[in-house]
């Protein structure tokens, strides 16, 4: 009968360190690609499972068998309360997790039923619960964990995507559409990244809120993002794929110019017609285009390109023939508008650089001609009498001369209007992309940070929040849309060419909320500035003998001043808070420095008679004998001096007293009548 027991207590210990064993993350182990829901699930079975076991353990038959062996000081009566301690802990943590996984998945299955081109706004409160189940369940704050959690909604997401795109049919879109599609992808997958980034910098502050013990996400990026960023890459190459199809697709309107047009526009024609036979081989292939798992597509997309780049080398040839029969500035500019975005493919862009040399130096020649004109009909006047149309009257006449000229000036400078358009797009363009994460980024710092090793403090306002509102504020004042409190450099208006584009409705809510905050930003660097400078004063100009003094003060200071570097950000300061320090800290750098002056000033009135001798010779002459007539008005003077200067030394001491060890009026007055 023992016998049988102790069998069953080892069979059941085997099946229950089995069933321990398993973990969540075993089929991403195995190279599939699970779901947040098969998370939940597995937790939902080891419940389940746990709670079959506990039963029978706590079944009176087995009870009873546990008495027995007990009873007969079996070897196997340890196990079996182990492996009943081990299913309670299991029964106790897949519960647990089970309920803070639920609220989780109602969020995950809106994302799932939501298109993907609309689920943005969805991520932020998937990560956001992430962060709560790390900081309220002590069963899931595990690396390991919540690597296999954010790997599976990372899953979720590009089984969202793929679904959105059709990896077999994506190549297919039209250039436009496809890259707007792909640009959505792009944006929504690097939020997630940014999103998991912000959390995952801001859990442990959440976790000493909570008072649990810190704990940060420690792992690194590849660790989840490893299947997103081979995505995100994939992506790119589709990119990459459409922008040479927009590129290409300009052919079939380009027509050479110059002596030799139509041969030229011979070689564009066939060029165009290869690479639509190019284009309709590799689009007629039926492949996913958005597996990242195996290389069909990137061999394929390979060859294309490899294609393309052939095609690439030929355009070169072409542009540099066309460019070279430019003869001045207006066909130069045709040319550069007739070919566009193909000028700057990787492969002709550096080609032709020298073309656009030629471009200025066309303009130069072109321009001087204008002036010359300009001069010379303007020296003589018989020569604009005949530069005069015959049938309008000498003034209109030279009106009209002139504004023909001017037209014909104007003509040269319109297209580079075009390209300076282009650029201050280009520029406003990195400006938007850049600074939302630099303001969500900086905003969430502490206000303060301190030296370990010095102690000293400094404002934590990071040049790149500066750099933006000076940019927010720039902007707005040249496109007349914001109100400049500054004085304007006189020359500021002829600076700026007229008119500006409007940007405000183009730049990100998050430079306009940090802009419309300027002043109050402002001002709590401005006082927070005055409290490092005083604390650092205090800290540098205490002398050693008199840090023991205010030690007790400072310490207070520290304690009153921990909130700005840790829970205060540049988001939630509080005025009140940096009012109130700035008083205290102010009071004790005045009262330190009002001291060390008083020291100054004691050794000032020593000083008075231990540098001139009591007694001396007539005017002051060393080699001259001592007068001794006079000896008593001398030494009566000189203890007048020495009392006086004695009163004043004790009224500083006594001030100075006063400044270490903070007295009353009416103490501070007996103090000095003592003295």
């Amino acid at each position: 009968m023992m016998y049988s027991m102790e069998t069953a207590v080892v069979e059941w210990s085997n099946q229950v360190n089995e069933c321990l064993e398993q973990h969540s993350g075993q089929l991403t182990v195995e190279g599939q690609f699970p779901l947040p829901i098969q998370e939940y699930e597995f937790w939902r079975q080891r419940m389940t499972c746990m709670h079959d076991i506990y039963d029978q353990l706590v079944h009176p038959q087995v009870k009873k068998m546990a008495i027995i062996l007990e009873q007969n000081e079996s070897a196997y009566s340890a196990s079996f309360k182990e492996m009943f301690k081990k299913v309670v802990r299991a029964v106790v943590e897949s519960e647990t997790i089970v309920v803070f996984l639920t609220p989780l998945m109602n969020y995950l299955n809106d994302l799932e039923n939501t298109a993907f081109d609309e689920c943005r706004s969805a991520i932020q409160p998937i990560v956001h619960m992430l962060a709560l189940i790390w900081v309220n369940c002590q069963y899931y704050r595990k690396t390991e964990q919540m690597v296999i959690l954010i790997t599976e909604i990372g899953n979720l997401l590009i089984q969202q995507c793929r679904t959105y795109l059709d990896p077999s049919e994506i190549v297919k879109e039209e250039p436009d559409s496809g890259m707007k599609k792909i640009n959505e992808a792009l944006d929504t997958f690097n939020y997630f990244k940014l999103v998991v980034d912000e959390y995952r910098t801001n859990v442990k502050e959440s976790c000493i809120q909570q008072g649990v013990e810190p704990s940060e996400w420690v792992f690194h990026s590849s660790w989840v993002f490893s299947r997103i960023d081979a995505f995100i890459q994939r992506l790119e190459l589709i990119k990459k794929f459409f922008t040479c199809n927009t590129d290409y697709n300009r052919l079939e309107k380009v027509e050479a110019l110059g002596v030799v047009g139509a041969t030229l526009s011979q070689h564009l024609a066939n060029l165009y017609k290869e690479y639509q036979d190019a284009y309709k081989n590799f689009t007629d292939l039926n492949m996913d285009c958005l597996s990242t798992e195996n290389d069909v597509f990137l061999k394929k997309v390979g060859k294309y390109f490899h294609v393309i780049e052939d095609f690439d080398h030929r355009m070169t040839t072409i542009v540099l023939k066309n460019f070279s029969d430019c003869p001045d500035a207006a066909s130069t500019f045709k040319t550069i508008f007739m070919f566009g975005p193909l000028l700057s493919r990787p492969v002709i862009a550096p080609k032709i650089d020298h073309c656009f040399y030629k471009l200025i130096e066309f303009m130069h020649s072109d321009l001087d001609e204008c002036k010359l004109t300009l001069d010379r009909h303007l020296a003589s006047q018989d020569m604009l009498k005949e530069a005069i149309f015959k049938n309008l009257p000498p003034a209109s006449g030279a009106m009209a001369w002139s504004m023909q000229l001017l037209r014909r000036a104007e003509a040269l400078m319109s297209p580079l209007r075009h390209i300076d358009h282009f650029f201050r797009k280009r520029k406003l363009d990195e400006l938007c992309q850049s600074a939302p994460e630099k303001c969500q980024v900086n905003l969430k710092l502490p206000l303060l940070k301190r030296d370990p090793g010095t102690l000293l403090m400094e404002v934590n306002f990071d040049n790149q929040l500066i750099e933006i509102l000076r940019e927010v504020h720039y902007l707005l004042q040249m496109s007349g849309e914001g109100v400049c409190d500054q004085e304007m450099p006189p020359d500021f208006e002829g600076l700026i060419p007229k008119p500006v584009d409007e940007i405000k409705e183009k730049l990100p809510s998050e430079t306009l909320e940090l802009f419309e905050e300027a002043e109050p930003l402002r001002e709590a660097h401005l006082k927070l500035n005055q409290i490092a400078n005083a604390y650092n004063t205090v800290r540098q100009h205490t002398y050693t003998v008199e840090y023991p003094l205010i030690s007790t003060e400072v310490e207070a200071f520290d304690k009153s001043l921990a909130p700005a570097f840790k829970n205060l950000t540049w988001k939630n300061h509080d005025m009140d808070f940096i009012d109130s320090n700035l008083d205290i800290i102010g009071d004790l750098r005045d009262r330190v420095l009002t001291a060390h002056e008083n020291l100054q000033k004691i050794s000032i009135q020593a000083s008075l008679w231990n540098a001139i001798p009591l007694y001396q010779g007539k005017e002051r002459k060393y080699d001259c004998l001592i007068p001794l007539e006079d000896r008593e008005n001398i030494k009566e003077s000189r203890y007048r001096e020495m009392v006086d200067a004695a009163e004043k030394i004790l009224r500083l001491v006594a001030v100075k007293y006063t400044l270490f060890f903070i007295i009353s009026w009416s103490s501070f007055c007996r103090l000095f009548t003592k003295v």
